[in-house]
């Protein structure tokens, strides 16, 4: 693995979980990366660095596949949000979020029980996937692998997804006289300005196509409320997409 640290990390985690032995470790390692090789259009090796962590990455993934779908449709849904922190109260929001859009029932599991979503976090951490957040109730994820976990869902599962992410972020907005509103609007930035990029993408082609139609409009006001002191043209975008949805309405 060239000495990597990502890599190594990641290796290390899964023959601990595994209590699998480096020799047999390095079998399944060639194995994946001969898997990969056929895949190398959906995941370019060049934005990686190294077949390492990439290959190390993908044998962990599969293995928290194996153990909990919850966990790892955690991690795609993770990758259309920010890396820096993903708390319970996020994903808890998703029980509202079933009253104005389908959410899968894996997600209100997560959002039902603190407990459920700790339990699929830690698998993540057991695997290095995912670190848990010093300081804070909750988790965060290395910037280049959660890169790769935003290419993990297919383009229709990436949109559903999207449209969730966006109904997460916007429900947990605070009202400008909650107390807390000034720490709630930092913790929830990130997120937002990641929802507002994933949404752009999306608004290739027109019609159907575009994830803004499949957006509730008070979604995209409420990101533009949280995005207001990020810079004019994100929040003024999201208000302009609200009001069209207002009118399709």
């Amino acid at each position: 693995m060239h000495g990597l640290p990502l890599a190594l990390t990641q290796a290390g985690s899964y023959i601990r979980e595994r209590n699998m032995s480096a020799a047999t470790y390095a079998e399944h390692y060639n194995d994946k990366w001969k898997q990969l090789m056929k895949k190398e259009g959906r995941f370019p090796l060049k934005e990686y660095g190294d077949r390492s962590v990439l290959t190390t990455w993908a044998m962990s993934y599969e293995q928290v596949q194996k153990q909990s779908e919850e966990a790892a449709r955690l991690v795609k849904l993770w990758g259309l949000l920010d890396s820096g922190e993903l708390c319970y109260e996020l994903v808890a929001a998703a029980s509202e979020v079933a009253e104005d859009m389908n959410v899968p029932a894996w997600l209100l599991e997560l959002a039902d029980n603190k407990l459920e979503f700790d339990d699929a976090a830690g698998l993540l951490v057991r695997y290095s996937l995912a670190e848990v957040k010093e300081g804070l109730d909750g988790y965060s994820m290395h910037a280049v692998l959660h890169r790769w976990c935003g290419q993990l869902a297919d383009s229709k599962e990436s949109r559903e997804l999207c449209c969730i992410a966006v109904g997460l972020v916007a429900t947990n907005v605070p009202l400008e006289w909650d107390a807390e509103s000034w720490r709630k609007r930092k913790r929830l930035l990130a997120h937002g300005i990641s929802v507002s990029q994933r949404i752009n993408e999306g608004l290739v082609g027109n019609g159907p196509d575009r994830v803004e139609a499949d957006i509730e409009p008070k979604y995209l006001h409420s990101l533009g409320y949280l995005l207001r002191d990020e810079d004019i043209q994100r929040p003024t975008k999201m208000y302009q997409r609200a009001l069209q949805g207002y009118k399709k309405v």
